[in-house]
């Protein structure tokens, strides 16, 4: 189904039951039209969005998730609800990336869109049962970094829509960390533990959230929590974002061609690293290295 159309149908059924606010209602146009560009048509997968009114109330209270065009043959199933709840949890308390397997087996990815650290609307990604976890887990971390431009480029915009929102329930995890000078130090301590293992291992293709948080014996969502806090990015992030660093280096500095370039930054396969890196920089891999031989020419 045409992105357009199921803006319309998403944006009626939110405006029928929660009355979404004219600002919030900004958001999700220019959020549907912009993934629509960057991820949609480059990867050929559908994404829904996730209104913030769908994420106002409790948890225990949360209702059907909006629909998603994966989604929409099967109906909303017994588990729905259940399953959705708990992606409602996550959204509000920790405001992180995170993904689910569904009793029909197909997998359900939610990205957060975050200002001023409060999730003021979330994407949906839905796949099918046949789609490989790794591959899941790829479309899932593109779209991530997909919004993280996003939010740095229309900040206005979600200024806007957390404005029209209820003020923001306070965390009793940032009142205990305000209020202890200890804490803080050790948070510090964790993020920069965090760094300093991601520089060593990003170009591992299997290191992932749940691994760092391992190694420094903290639970992921605390760590994603502190990490974001601290450095205005989600953790998996900045773990892209150094691999496209180190890719963009490579293709500047080296003869390694594009699988070579994508599997010695951490990239699983050519693909992948040309899907997300022509969709943060707008040009191929090819191209950037293209563009870059050439200016050095003419210098």
């Amino acid at each position: 189904m045409p992105s357009e159309i199921r803006f319309v149908r998403l944006v009626r059924q939110t405006q029928t039951e929660f009355q979404i606010a004219p600002a919030e209602d900004e958001l999700t146009f220019r959020l549907t039209h912009f993934l629509r560009r960057r991820f949609e048509q480059p990867t050929n997968l559908s994404v829904t969005i996730v209104p913030g009114s769908f994420l106002e109330t409790d948890a225990a209270d949360a209702g059907p998730p909006p629909p998603h065009p994966e989604c929409a043959p099967h109906g909303i199933g017994e588990h729905c609800p259940r399953a959705w709840r708990s992606h409602v949890l996550e959204l509000t308390t920790h405001s992180s990336t995170h993904w689910r397997t569904c009793e029909s087996g197909r997998r359900c990815g939610l990205v957060p869109v975050v200002h001023a650290n409060r999730c003021v609307a979330a994407v949906r990604l839905v796949c099918a049962a046949d789609v490989p976890v790794r591959d899941f887990c790829e479309h899932l971390e593109h779209l991530d970094l997909v919004v993280a431009d996003f939010e740095r480029l229309h900040r206005d915009v979600l200024e806007r829509a957390q404005c029209a929102e209820a003020p923001p329930k306070p965390d009793p995890m940032e009142a205990a960390e305000a209020d202890s000078a200890a804490v803080g130090s050790i948070a510090g301590e964790h993020v920069r533990a965090a760094i300093e293992y991601v520089e060593r291992h990003f170009a591992e293709r299997t290191l992932s959230v749940h691994e760092i948080a391992e190694h420094i014996g903290v639970h992921p969502n605390y760590l994603g929590s502190l990490f974001a806090q601290q450095t205005g990015q989600r953790l998996s992030q900045y773990v892209a974002r150094r691999r496209l660093r180190r890719a963009i280096w490579l293709l500047r500095n080296s003869s390694a061609s594009i699988k070579q370039v994508a599997l010695r930054s951490g990239f699983s396969n050519s693909n992948w690293f040309s899907s997300v890196f022509t969709s943060i920089n707008g040009c191929s891999p090819s191209e950037y290295r293209s563009l870059e031989t050439c200016s050095c020419a003419d210098a």
